[in-house]
């Protein structure tokens, strides 16, 4: 299926889910990964970046909740590894992406949402080859530098789908953090476990730069 649809529109968003519901019954795994990446107009950058993934995750858990006939659910976030470093060339871009794993990680510790079979993640891929990343002057500062310093650390999209799909079926986890690199893939930064009480508890941390074996998840 496939909705149109502009996500700083609070209206267009909600239909897009209540036609997945219309199809598919309910919404049970949620991506919020539109995003752009220019500092010329760093107002609409916030609106996408972080507004409308925070408004489509309150929408997802709407629909995910039990106690509203939901089937429970996960709400990943797409937040790059900007989320995670500082850097001068894109000051609000990163801003709006650590707000994204300020906002996930804390919606995560929320017991009364855990309760409600509701997980929350974040994907903090590395720079991917995609069409966003050809920038021009001005969108970022110094740009053939910051290509250049990118381009041995990009990835492809389907390195981010499977780790994506990791998140996803790693169903112990809530308010993890996975880190996609070009050398192994998905790997846990920080993976946090929900415990007797609903409460989310970091298991491992790791240095988002450092390779290290990804942790399995459940087999199929």
């Amino acid at each position: 299926m496939f909705q149109q649809c502009d996500v700083t529109n609070a209206d267009q968003l909600k239909a897009a889910f209540d036609q997945a519901v219309t199809k598919f019954g309910a919404v049970e795994i949620c991506c919020n990964n539109a995003g752009i990446m220019d500092e010329t107009i760093w107002e609409k950058m916030l609106a996408i970046n972080t507004t409308a993934q925070i408004r489509g995750s309150q929408i997802a858990l709407d629909h995910m909740r039990r106690d509203k006939g939901g089937r429970g659910g996960v709400i990943v976030n797409t937040v790059s590894i900007a989320g995670l470093l500082p850097g001068h060339e894109l000051p609000v871009y990163i801003a709006s992406k650590h707000a994204m794993i300020g906002y996930t990680t804390s919606c995560a510790r929320d017991p009364e949402v855990a309760g409600q079979g509701v997980r929350w993640c974040c994907l903090c891929p590395m720079p991917v080859n995609t069409g966003m990343l050809q920038l021009k002057e001005g969108q970022v500062k110094t740009a053939d530098q910051f290509m250049q310093k990118m381009q041995p650390l990009m990835i492809e999209p389907e390195d981010v789908v499977k780790a994506f799909m990791t998140l996803v079926q790693d169903t112990e986890n809530n308010g993890s953090m996975m880190v996609v690199n070009k050398v192994q893939g998905g790997v846990y930064k920080r993976r946090m476990l929900v415990d007797d009480d609903g409460q989310s508890n970091p298991m491992l941390i790791d240095n988002p730069l450092t390779a290290h074996p990804p942790v399995p998840g459940p087999s199929q």
